[in-house]
């Protein structure tokens, strides 16, 4: 059965990293590594963009950590971005690994603090939410500093000078708190999904670790897409001039860079967690189709595709979903033609003007390969991988196809001419090219001349699921 979302990686105690398809092992040990000097405590940045794993990565790093006795807690930003402000969401994480009486104790003496500073947070919330953030045995200590705190500032002179004695004292009772916590190594808070949070609770975050949080002990962790980021800080000043980048750096004292993703182990993950072959062999059981053929059709050109435009990992999962999708429609028996399909996929979410054109057939077909031929990088006509071997010159053949079933119409009609024959029988493009000239009259000859070719309604009309979903 196809399923339309994918579960989580399970994340094993033992080894964390054994469902890892990417390789990220090492990243997680360079970084325990620097984590491991956060004795006097930093903010640390794992940047990485959008749909490149982040989430999976920190969640398996930090059960490693936890393995190598570190004390660890788990933040997802976005989640919590309808409160106010996150102090209370900050430091509730904190009681969440409160374990013991003595350290209960500690956290509410590190509640009672942060309430002296911020009178008019707790108040607001009410003692159901600040229950459910801080704990029964916080609620009586919140009481009394909000009992105290309604008489403590009686002029902006006075308050201001409380407020800087009472950060003083939540730093303090913080950091001895974070010394209970993690006696031996620094304790590693990882906040995650801050980039997707919106604009005033993201700076909000960022401003509440950098003023109150920055004590000796706790090493901050952002996993975050440092481009939206800075989009997310521009949005909360209003303006696009601020230098967003050099304002981060300003809560950031480490800067890591989650290295680009394998796409080829990748794609490979989410072909065999789709069941391409299983479905390639049924469709190819009885009709005497070439099923290692429609294997390494969607294992060569697509790939290479997708890695030369720099696609996330979500963009290439939700992208091979929508494949998958397609070559359900395709009856058993029938011509699945899944390069074909592949490609023109791309088209439709990545190019959609040109895919327009190509679908009501607007253009000629020197203009059609004058389009394509902008959108492929150039590098791609001549290289090879190892599914070349079996599938050679892949981005070739796969530009054939699209213009073989380009000229073909709805009845399977040729209604242009591809190619003329030469007196001494070679054959002669009837279009000028920069692609490998030989390679290309090859491999249009090749699809011209088989008995089931497909004509672009036919790919379009499954790609666009027009088609019954076949059960598997």
């Amino acid at each position: 059965m196809i399923k339309f979302k994918f579960e989580d990686i399970e994340i094993p105690e033992s080894n964390p990293f054994q469902n890892c398809r990417l390789g990220r092992q090492p990243y997680a040990t360079i970084l325990e590594k620097i984590v491991a000097y956060g004795k006097d405590g930093y903010v640390m940045s794992l940047d990485g963009e959008w749909g490149t794993g982040k989430t999976t990565f920190v969640k398996m790093w930090q059960q490693q950590l936890k393995n190598e006795g570190f004390t660890t807690i788990y933040f997802n930003a976005w989640e919590h971005d309808y409160m106010a402000d996150p102090l209370v969401a900050l430091i509730g994480e904190l009681h969440r690994i409160s374990t013991n009486e003595k350290l209960k104790k500690s956290f509410a003496k590190v509640v009672a603090d942060a309430g002296k500073i911020f009178s008019g947070i707790l108040p607001s919330l009410g003692k159901a939410i600040a229950r459910k953030y801080l704990g029964e045995e916080a609620i009586d200590v919140v009481g009394e500093a909000l009992s105290e705190t309604k008489n403590i500032f009686q002029h902006e002179l006075e308050k201001y000078k409380d407020e800087c004695d009472s950060i003083e004292t939540f730093r303090l009772s913080l950091a001895g708190y974070a010394t209970e916590l993690a006696p031996e190594k620094p304790l590693v808070f990882i906040v995650d999904e801050l980039d997707r949070c919106n604009p005033t609770f993201a700076v909000k975050v960022l401003e509440r670790i950098k003023h109150l949080f920055a004590i000796p002990h706790i090493v901050f962790v952002l996993a975050i897409d440092k481009e939206q980021l800075c989009n997310s800080i521009c949005g909360f000043y209003g303006s696009d001039s601020i230098n967003a980048a050099e304002y981060l750096r300003r809560f950031i004292d480490v800067e890591y860079y989650l290295p680009v993703p394998d796409y080829e182990t990748f794609f490979d993950y989410i072909y065999n967690k789709l069941d391409f072959d299983d479905f390639f062999m049924k469709i190819t059981r009885d009709n005497g189709f070439d099923t290692r053929s429609y294997q390494h059709a969607l294992k060569s050109f697509p790939l290479k595709l997708l890695a030369s435009k720099n696609l996330s990992l979500r963009q290439v999962e939700k992208y091979m979903l929508h494949v998958r999708l397609a070559m359900q429609t395709i009856p058993v028996n029938c011509e699945p033609c899944p390069g074909l399909i592949a490609f023109l996929i791309y088209l439709r979410q990545y190019e959609h003007p040109l895919y327009l054109d190509i679908q009501i057939r607007s253009m000629n077909i020197q203009e059609l390969v004058d389009c394509l031929e902008r959108i492929i990088p150039e590098g791609l006509y001549q290289q090879r991988d190892e599914y070349d071997r079996l599938t050679p010159r892949s981005t070739v053949y796969t530009i054939a196809q699209v213009l073989v079933a380009y000229a073909l119409d709805e009845r399977g009609i040729e209604w242009t001419t591809l190619y003329n024959k030469t007196d001494d029988g070679e054959i002669k493009l009837t279009f000028k090219t920069q692609l490998p000239q030989e390679d290309l009259e090859e491999a249009v000859k090749h699809y011209s001349s088989r008995s089931y070719n497909v004509s672009i309604e036919y790919a379009v009309r499954h790609i666009e699921l027009l088609c019954n979903l076949q059960k598997d």
